[in-house]
């Protein structure tokens, strides 16, 4: 038996007997299934892809808005995470995400999204560097603004 690799070389050089088709060498080396595998996947796609030209096809396309700022907070970052859940429920945010907390960094992180809209909410507090960002994302632009507005005009 010949390795795979030997494939073409066997076939050229074949002097005991007369070179073999390409079928029969295929067969030979177990190739013949891969090579009818790739086939048939290649004229199912062809075939597909001709099917569904003629579908008359819109792309939907989501546009989300996002507004994101940067404050200054002098304050500790635990005080800041629980000031900035007690504004995200005000505002109708109450399903959150693990807090992420890094004791070492001072810093944490805080995530919400509304259950009835398509609104998101992170905060983040970061005691070291004194800041304190937020972003508000979601697909209604005036909702998404108004809920930025709103979180950016509390006192937290």
């Amino acid at each position: 038996r010949i390795a795979p690799t030997d494939l073409m070389t066997h076939v050229l050089k074949s002097g005991d007997r007369a070179v073999e088709s390409d079928i029969d060498c295929l067969m030979q080396y177990g190739l013949y299934s891969v090579v009818g595998f790739v086939m048939r996947l290649f004229f199912t796609a062809a075939a597909a892809s001709i099917a569904l030209a003629g579908l008359p096809i819109r792309s939907v396309m989501a546009k989300p808005f996002l507004y994101v700022i940067s404050l200054s907070h002098t304050g500790e970052y635990q005080q800041c995470m629980r000031n900035a859940k007690e504004a995200l429920k005000k505002v109708g945010i109450n399903n959150f995400y693990d807090d992420v907390v890094s004791e070492q960094n001072r810093a944490g992180k805080i995530s919400g999204y509304s259950a009835d809209e398509f609104l998101s909410v992170e905060v983040e507090c970061d005691q070291k560097m004194g800041v304190t960002a937020f972003g508000v994302a979601g697909l209604d632009n005036d909702l998404t603004y108004d809920t930025y507005q709103k979180l950016l005009d509390m006192e937290w």
